[in-house]
């Protein structure tokens, strides 16, 4: 279904259909087995489809389309989930609840564990992107701007700082897909460094 367009990528992270049974023990066993499925799949480099993840997660068709609508939103959690998980921490329970998750464990840690497991994990990383399509940009953009809206020459209030910073996290999506490309990249901190350097030059330039 079409839907209006925002100049904020964050808005165009899907999240389950299923909105109302998100704490129900039930519901979040199965999003978790769908999860699960889809990600052994994209291991083993088997097609992913929702056939062959509702087959693998031992579950129905109807069942999968009960949760997830499409394939890419179910990609998109089983691609937060794994980058909150390789880089030790516990996703929730909650699907809703995990990109958020994320978002404040990069604002706590900092970004060069969650780019040094996105490395060792890149071919995992980008059959996951690939398959969650523009959903991937959105979630590197909402964690972006998570972490440098608290950048101390921020002022989340101000209407120019707060297009700065979606913009800084454009370019840090960018450079991070750069490297994911690249044979021999830098090492994670200074991949973080840099993407620092980046977003601290970008909120001096708008001034």
């Amino acid at each position: 279904m079409e839907t209006s367009r925002s100049t904020d990528p964050v808005e165009h992270v899907a999240t389950p259909r299923n909105r109302t049974g998100g704490s129900d023990p039930r519901v979040r066993r199965t999003r978790r087995s769908l999860q699960e499925a889809m990600a052994s799949l994209v291991e083993e480099a088997s097609p992913v489809t929702m056939s062959a993840v509702a087959q693998r997660a031992g579950l129905s068709r109807q069942v999968l389309h009960n949760h997830y609508d499409s394939i890419e939103p179910l990609a998109a959690q089983v691609l937060v989930r794994r980058i909150l998980e390789g880089a030790g921490h516990e996703a929730p329970p909650e699907p809703e609840t995990a990109l958020q998750a994320l978002v404040d464990a990069v604002r706590r840690d900092g970004l060069a564990p969650f780019l040094a497991f996105i490395q060792r994990d890149r071919g995992v990383f980008l059959a996951l992107r690939e398959l969650a399509h523009g959903q991937t940009t959105a979630m590197l953009a909402q964690v972006f701007s998570g972490l440098v809206s608290g950048h101390p020459d921020i002022d989340e209030s101000a209407a120019a700082d707060r297009e700065a910073a979606l913009f800084a996290a454009g370019g840090m999506t960018t450079l991070v897909d750069a490297w994911l490309h690249m044979p021999a990249p830098p090492d994670a901190a200074a991949r973080a460094a840099l993407l620092e350097r980046y977003a601290h030059a970008v909120f001096t330039a708008r001034r």
